[in-house]
């Protein structure tokens, strides 16, 4: 929200909106909204496919497909909530920048403006997740991973090789 201040509904539940807030509705999820305040209202819509981060997500409509991508990386069962339907607020404006750059990019239509708008939807998908993220989202270390490093930490006085391991664990 740019300016101005609505009333959202999204899965029956109603929120009061401000400029600085913002949110993410998943394909096919009804909601509405309607200014409740003056200046006017004003509101930009983001609209893309999953398909447009990565082309291997061609046909999928989960959000929960966008934020496992390898772009993202955030292990979506990691997360403390969905971010579909919440609100968020831009604190520092971050996200206002990012949204106006993808403005004047797409109107701008630059040699690389789809790339780079592509670039600036990840930043600003990444800056969101990490509102409701935590320590937990980075990428798992495997159990082989694990059971090395415990290995090492346990025998680190003595002279240990990367053969040693790769025989050991079949690698």
């Amino acid at each position: 929200i740019l300016r101005g201040r609505m009333l959202h509904e999204i899965d029956g539940q109603q929120s009061q909106l401000e400029a600085g807030d913002y949110f993410i509705v998943v394909h096919g999820t009804e909601h509405s909204y309607q200014q409740i305040s003056q200046p006017p209202l004003a509101v930009v819509n983001l609209l893309f496919y999953p398909e447009f981060l990565d082309r291997m997500l061609s046909g999928s409509r989960r959000f929960e497909d966008v934020v496992n991508s390898y772009l993202l990386r955030f292990r979506y069962d990691t997360l403390h909530s969905s971010p579909t339907g919440k609100t968020f607020h831009d604190e520092d404006g971050r996200v206002g920048q990012i949204v106006e750059t993808l403005i004047r990019e797409y109107e701008g239509k630059a040699q690389g403006a789809v790339e780079y708008c592509r670039c600036l939807l990840v930043e600003l998908l990444i800056l969101t997740m990490r509102k409701i993220g935590s320590d937990r989202d980075r990428p798992a270390v495997s159990d082989t991973v694990q059971r090395i490093m415990s290995d090492v930490k346990a025998n680190y006085a003595q002279e240990l090789r990367l053969s040693q391991f790769a025989r050991e664990y079949h690698y």
